[in-house]
């Protein structure tokens, strides 16, 4: 069974790999609810696998042992990738070893004894007290989109929410009399997110005397409207944070 989302890799698996792979793709995309862009991911690195594997002389999933995934690892960090695409590519592999386990295919998770180099971590880079009160207090709340901005920034400082989240949070998924949102997030997931009382002010200004202003005809209830009164993009928050 095939994934249902257009496929991108440009490389194809061979032949005595590609069923494995293409049920487990079809496994996380539709039950572990994983967004298009890390299953296009798993998929290039697992076909990258596969013609690695088969290159040993291998023919298929079911005769890939340790020594295999060792080889295959090493020849990554030799080929210097950078540790977030080295770490997605390993991961790759341990959950078809484990989906592949799951459904009866093998015995043994191969990728279980496999050496892999340590992969560090760089810290982001952070804003001290008084940048954040500054990044804060930078959009005009005089103007419409200047209320969404800083409505938006005290939002994100206050409840720790991923942009796209944020991009398409809905009217009804906020309680600012009991100061909540609910969320979802990765595979539909739903939570609920305490917000700041700074949050809940600058949002009621906002809904108040921004995004009224800002509404169009037909806008539907994206709670963050751009000026043409659709749901603002991750794009233009980007651009507008870095522009304040």
């Amino acid at each position: 069974m095939a994934p249902i989302m257009t496929r991108v890799a440009k490389a194809r698996a061979p032949d005595e790999f590609a069923e494995e792979i293409d049920a487990f793709l079809a496994w996380v995309e539709l039950e572990r609810g994983l967004s298009a862009n890390t299953v296009v991911g798993y998929e290039v690195d697992l076909i990258q696998c596969a013609l690695f594997i088969a290159r040993r002389g291998k023919s298929g999933w079911r005769a890939v042992d340790t020594g295999d995934v060792t080889e295959w690892i090493h020849s990554l960090s030799d080929d210097e990738y950078c540790v977030s695409s080295l770490a997605r590519k390993i991961t790759a592999l341990r959950m078809l070893a484990r989906f592949m386990v799951k459904e009866g295919m093998r015995s043994d998770d191969f990728t279980e004894m496999a050496e892999g180099p340590k992969l560090s971590r760089t810290l982001p880079g952070t804003l001290n007290a008084e940048e954040v009160e500054r990044l804060l207090e930078a959009p005009d709340t005089r103007d419409p989109r200047g209320l969404r901005d800083r409505a938006i920034l005290e939002l994100l400082y206050s409840s720790g929410l991923r942009v796209s989240e944020l991009c398409g949070m809905s009217l009804q998924q906020i309680d600012l009399e009991h100061g909540f949102l609910r969320v979802f997030g990765k595979g539909s997931k739903e939570r609920a997110v305490p917000v700041g009382s700074k949050a809940v002010e600058a949002l009621t200004a906002y809904l108040a005397a921004g995004r009224p202003v800002l509404a169009k005809p037909r806008t539907g209830s994206a709670l963050f409207i751009s000026e043409r009164g659709t749901a603002i993009s991750r794009k233009t928050v980007w651009h507008n944070i870095k522009k304040l």
